[in-house]
């Protein structure tokens, strides 16, 4: 567990590791600030039927009990309010390259968004992709999300090219990021 409270009189930030007691909890958490992240942007009804289909019980237990899969949970107070989601791409690849892993998602309750939760959760995912001896880590950002993109660059990474992918009817477009993490090994 990473205690973040730098200030007493603020509310106690915590970042642990899941567990898979956590399945319900990533499902609400997760379905709940992906809605709050695209719905101002994207139609209500593919929205409604895109978030099924990534966050149910089912599948969060699965993430959980992939060991390519780990998540970090931010807590304020004991309370979830954002996590990350990482994995290890070199599992499925056996290319004997340079490791990468993947940030596979970084959602915060609304709330919380700008007051430093992000950034414990940022720097809490680059100190445990290190830990674990990561070469690199990758991540992909919608292309009309500039706010993420200008945390990630302030983060450190580059934009490395970009991917579509259909959401309900339209096909959308994310760019790729990706950050050495040379510079927390030494």
């Amino acid at each position: 567990m990473i205690d973040q409270n730098l200030n007493p009189q603020a509310p106690a930030l915590t970042i642990r590791p899941a567990t898979s007691q956590d399945a319900l909890l990533l499902t609400e958490l997760g379905a709940h600030t992906f809605y709050e992240a695209y719905a101002h942007s994207l139609p209500a009804g593919q929205l409604a039927e895109f978030i099924p289909t990534i966050f149910s019980p089912e599948l969060q237990a699965a993430e959980l009990a992939d060991p390519a899969t780990f998540f970090l949970i931010a807590e304020i107070d004991g309370t979830a309010v954002g996590y990350a989601t990482l994995q290890d791409e070199s599992v499925a690849n056996s290319d004997p390259g340079p490791r990468n892993l993947r940030l596979a998602r970084i959602y915060l309750r609304q709330e919380w968004t700008g007051r430093g939760v992000g950034s414990a959760l940022m720097g809490a995912s680059l100190a445990e992709a290190a830990r674990r001896d990561f070469n690199t880590i990758t991540l992909e950002v919608w292309e009309r999300n500039e706010r993420a993109q200008s945390f990630y660059r302030k983060w450190g990474f580059v934009e490395a090219g970009s991917v579509t992918f259909r959401f309900g009817s339209e096909i959308q477009t994310d760019l790729v990021f990706r950050r050495s993490l040379a510079d927390l090994k030494s």
